[in-house]
């Protein structure tokens, strides 16, 4: 088994993000999940590399620098999960009245024309 393919992993990543269905009911409240979860996300991908660089130092004959520069890469992606934290709540208020019409739709509110030009 291979230590860790930190490739197959971003691009299984990658190909969701290029494959994932955009479209039909709920499309919009599936995106608004992902950007929920991003954070979560990107911090297990910094503990992932935490426990990387520990097992390096632990393991394996490295120069302390390369545990150091693991140790950096962490820390910049820990920070690109407390930016990302914004996102959900932007995403709400920016489309608040959209999402309640989607948790509590009006008794036919599917017959509403709202396509480009008035129609589906």
């Amino acid at each position: 088994m291979e230590f860790f393919d930190f490739r197959q992993q971003a691009e299984d990543m990658y190909q969701a993000a290029v494959n994932g269905e955009a479209e039909g009911p709920g499309a919009m409240m599936r995106v608004l999940h992902a950007f929920a979860t991003m954070p979560e996300t990107l911090e297990l991908i910094a503990k992932t590399f935490e426990v990387v660089a520990q097992r390096c130092d632990d393991e394996l004959p490295l120069d302390p620098e390369v545990t150091g520069d693991l140790e950096q890469v962490r820390t910049l992606i820990r920070q690109a999960a407390t930016a990302a934290e914004s996102i959900e709540p932007t995403f709400r208020t920016r489309h608040e009245a959209d999402i309640a019409r989607h948790e509590d739709p009006r008794t036919g509110e599917d017959k509403w024309d709202v396509g480009p030009g008035g129609t589906d």
